[in-house]
C-alpha cells in the first residue's frame, strides 16, 4: 500500500494527474469491463505462496478467470476489456520460487482480455537494497510518461516542484474535543474486516495453553534460541472459525514499547499529549483516500496499533528525516546513512536500525539547550502518516488437525532475536554497544507465552560475566482492554498445503526448525485414524535442526510416534511397514554439519523406492533455500533408480503436477 500511496501522491503534485489509491476488495470486479476510456488503472501487488494471488485480489483474480473461462467458450465476448488502459507493479522477492508470480499473471490475464498496458511491467525484489534505484523509480518515471502520452487531457493542476511535492503532507492532524465527546466513535487500533484490508474477520483469541519447547544459549554469545508451541482457543467465536490441517494462523502484532517511546520523546510530546484525541483529515477536503489513517483516534494509538514502526527503516523515509533534521549534526548523521548501497546496508540493514531509533540517535548528537534536546517539528508526524506502512499479520503453519479439536488451532513460534553491534556515534572513539533486533510479531508472541506460562531465563554468562539480554514489553491488553486475558487477534488463511485424501498414500515429509509445525498436524490426524482401525500408510519425517538439546522441536511426541504399531491392510510398501519413521539432521553437533537434504540424500534408496513404487507424496515446509536443495537430492534419489536426469525432472514436473509435490516455503 505504502507504494501505491507514493505513486498516487507524486502522479498529482509532480505532474498534475489526479490519482486515488483503494484496496482492491473495496471495488466490484464487474466495473472494470464498463470503466471511462479516460480512467487509467493501476495494480500494486504482492504474491502469495506460489504464485498465488494474495487475500484481497483473490477476488480479482477469480473475476478474469471467469472472463477468460467465458471468453473462451464465446468467441464474442473475447475482449471485455478492450476499452481498459493499466499499469502494474509486483512487490516480491527473489528469495521465493515464484518471484512476483501473481503480477505476471493478471499482466496476462488483463492482456488476453484486451486490456492495454501503459508502460511495463515493474517487478521489484525485496531482497536487493539496490531495488528502489534500479526498478521502483525508472518504473514510476516509465509510467508517469505514458499516463501523460495516453491522455494529456489527464493534467488538472499545475505541477509543483519536486522538492515541494515530496514534503507536502497529505493530511492535516489536529489535536480536538475531549475524549468523553468521542468515546463511541475514537479509534483505538481495533481490527476489524475492513481495516485488515481481508475479507476474513479478525478474532480475539484467548491463548489456551503455552510451553516452551526449546530455550538454548549457545555458548552465552547470543540471546537464547527460544521456540514456543502456543494454542488459542476458537470456541466462542462469532462467526465460528474453522481450518484445515494444512492451514495458516494469521496474528496481527502489536509494536514494542520502547519504539513508541522513541517517537514520544523525539517529538517532545507529554503522556496526556501522546494520548489526547486528534482529527486526521484530507490536505485537499475534495479528495478521500481509503488509505488514511483511522480518525477521530491518538497518537498512541496509531504507533501502537496500526502503523509498523519496528521494521528496519526505508531510503525515502531517511531522506524525509535528513530534510526535516533538527539540527545541522543530525542531518549530516542521517544522510551519512543513505549515502550509497553500502552505507544503507551495513549502517542501517544489516543493525536493524528503525526510524525511531535513528530519531533518538540523532537527537543525541545535539547540543543541549536548557537541558533540553531540540524536538523533531510535528509537520513529521503528519508526513509519517502517508510514509509509514501499516501493521500486517504474520503467518505462521497450523501445528493442529480439527479432527483432534475443532475448537483449538497451534502454532509454533521461533522466537527472533538476533546480535547487532551498532556503532554508537554519541562516543567519540567510534565505540560498538551490543545490542538485539527482536522481531515484531514472534517477540510479541513471547511476551503474551510469558503472560500465561512460567518466564523463560534471559541471562547467561558471558566469559563469566552476567549478561541480560533485555526482552521489550508490550500492551498486552490491546486497544481498549480488548485483548485483556491473554488474548491475541488472529485470522485464519486458507492453504493448498493438504494432505492426500486416500490414508494409503505414503508420506515423505521434510522440515528445518519452525516448518516442522504443519506436520505436528499431519500426523495427528494420521494417528487418529490409524486409531479408528484404518489402514494407514508409512510416514517418514526428516528433520533438520542445530542440537537435539537445543532445538530438537516435539522429539517427545516423534518418539512415542515411532513406538505405534503399524496397519498397512492388504498393502504392500517397500520402504517399510512401520506407520512413522522419523531422520534427524543435526548441523551443531557432532563432528560435521549435517542438514536434512543431507539426510534425504542417506537414505536415498527407501526415499526412491517410496516415490517410484508407491507413488509417496513429498511435503516440504522451511525456508526456501533448504526447498531448493531438498528437491535437488530428490532428483537424485530418482537417478539411482535408473532415470536419466531429464526423465527424473519429468518425474518431479508430474509430482507437483499431480500435488504430489507440496511447498510450504518462505525466506
Amino acid at each position: 500500500m505504502r507504494f501505491a500511496k507514493q505513486l498516487a501522491r507524486e502522479l498529482l503534485q509532480k505532474h498534475g494527474i489526479p490519482a486515488a489509491v483503494e484496496d482492491l476488495d473495496a471495488y466490484d470486479h464487474e466495473c472494470l469491463a464498463t470503466l471511462d476510456r479516460n480512467i487509467a488503472v493501476g495494480f500494486v501487488v504482492s504474491t502469495f505462496g506460489e504464485g498465488d494471488p494474495p487475500d484481497n485480489a483473490t477476488g480479482l483474480y477469480e473475476t478474469l478467470s471467469r472472463w477468460k473461462g467465458n471468453a473462451a467458450a464465446d468467441r464474442q465476448q473475447t475482449q471485455p476489456l478492450k476499452d481498459m488502459r493499466y499499469f502494474t507493479f509486483g512487490l516480491g522477492s527473489t528469495k521465493y520460487q515464484d518471484f512476483n508470480g501473481y503480477v505476471k499473471t493478471l499482466d496476462a490475464q488483463l492482456l488476453a482480455l484486451g486490456a492495454q498496458r501503459l508502460g511495463p511491467v515493474g517487478l521489484r525484489d525485496e531482497a536487493d537494497s539496490r531495488t528502489d534505484e534500479t526498478t521502483w523509480l525508472p518504473w514510476k518515471d516509465a509510467v508517469a510518461n505514458e499516463l501523460l502520452r495516453f491522455e494529456p487531457s489527464l493534467v488538472t493542476q499545475p505541477v509543483t516542484s519536486s522538492a515541494q511535492s515530496t514534503r507536502m503532507p497529505d493530511y492535516i492532524v489536529e489535536e480536538t474535543a475531549p475524549r468523553a465527546r468521542l468515546r463511541g466513535v475514537m479509534h483505538a487500533g481495533e481490527h476489524n474486516a475492513e481495516q485488515s484490508r481481508g475479507r476474513i474477520k479478525v478474532y480475539a483469541a484467548p491463548v489456551k495453553n503455552s510451553r516452551l519447547l526449546s530455550a538454548t544459549i549457545d555458548g552465552g554469545a547470543s540471546p537464547p534460541r527460544t521456540y514456543i508451541h502456543i494454542e488459542f482457543d476458537l470456541s466462542s467465536a462469532r462467526p465460528p472459525l474453522s481450518y484445515q490441517t494444512g492451514d495458516h494462523v494469521a496474528v496481527w502484532p502489536i509494536n514494542n514499547d520502547n519504539e513508541v517511546v522513541h517517537f514520544q520523546q523525539a517529538f517532545g510530546w507529554s503522556s496526556a499529549q501522546i494520548n489526547a484525541p486528534i482529527e486526521i483529515r484530507p490536505q485537499n477536503s475534495s479528495h478521500q483516500d481509503a488509505t488514511m489513517p483511522p480518525s477521530p483516534t491518538t497518537r498512541a494509538s496509531l504507533l501502537r496499533f496500526y502503523f509498523d514502526i519496528c521494521g528496519v527503516v526505508t531510503r525515502e523515509t531517511l531522506q524525509l528525516l535528513a530534510d526535516l533534521a533538527p539540527t545541522t549534526a543530525a542531518r549530516q548523521y542521517i544522510e551519512s546513512l543513505y549515502a550509497d548501497d553500502q552505507a544503507y546496508n551495513t549502517q542501517v540493514v544489516r543493525q536493524h536500525l528503525t526510524c525511531g531509533q535513528i530519531m533518538a540517535t540523532a537527537m543525541q548528537l545535539a547540543p543541549m539547550e536548557n537541558k533540553v534536546a531540540p524536538f523533531w517539528p510535528q509537520e513529521l508526524f503528519s508526513l509519517f502518516l502517508q510514509t509509514l506502512p501499516p501493521l500486517q499479520p504474520r503467518y505462521f503453519s497450523i501445528a493442529s488437525s480439527p479432527r483432534v479439536s475443532s475448537t483449538t488451532v497451534a502454532i509454533t513460534v521461533g522466537v527472533v532475536t538476533t546480535p547487532v553491534a551498532i556503532g554508537n556515534p554519541t562516543k567519540n572513539n567510534g565505540s560498538e554497544r551490543d545490542t538485539i533486533f527482536h522481531g515484531l510479531t514472534t517477540n510479541y508472541l513471547h511476551a503474551l507465552h510469558k503472560r500465561v506460562s512460567v518466564a523463560v531465563p534471559s541471562a547467561s554468562s558471558v566469559n563469566g560475566k552476567s549478561t541480560t539480554w533485555n526482552q521489550p514489553s508490550y500492551t498486552l491488553a490491546g486497544p481498549r482492554g480488548m485483548l485483556a486475558g491473554s488474548k491475541a487477534l488472529l485470522q485464519i488463511r486458507p492453504s493448498n498445503f493438504r494432505m492426500p485424501a486416500d490414508p494409503t498414500v505414503p508420506l515423505i515429509l521434510v522440515a528445518a526448525g519452525s516448518g516442522i509445525a504443519p506436520f505436528v498436524g499431519f500426523m495427528q490426524e494420521r494417528e487418529l485414524q490409524l486409531a479408528a482401525g484404518t489402514a494407514v500408510a508409512p510416514t517418514i519425517l526428516f528433520f533438520g535442526c542445530r542440537a537435539p538439546e537445543q532445538d530438537y522441536l516435539y522429539a517427545k511426541e516423534w518418539a512415542r510416534l515411532e513406538q505405534l504399531e503399524p496397519n498397512v491392510g492388504d498393502h504392500k510398501y517397500d520402504g517399510g511397514q512401520r506407520f512413522f519413521s522419523m531422520y534427524t539432521a543435526f548441523s551443531r553437533s557432532g563432528p560435521s554439519k549435517v542438514y536434512v537434504q543431507d539426510r534425504v540424500q542417506q537414505e536415498q534408496q527407501q526415499v526412491a523406492r517410496l516415490l517410484t513404487g508407491q507413488r509417496a507424496a513429498v511435503y516440504i515446509c522451511g525456508s526456501t533455500a533448504m526447498a531448493t536443495d531438498v528437491k535437488t537430492v530428490l532428483q537424485k534419489c530418482l537417478e539411482t533408480t535408473g532415470l536419466s536426469s531429464d526423465s527424473a525432472q519429468l518425474f518431479m514436473r508430474d509430482l507437483k503436477k499431480d500435488k504430489k509435490l507440496q511447498e510450504d516455503v518462505w525466506a
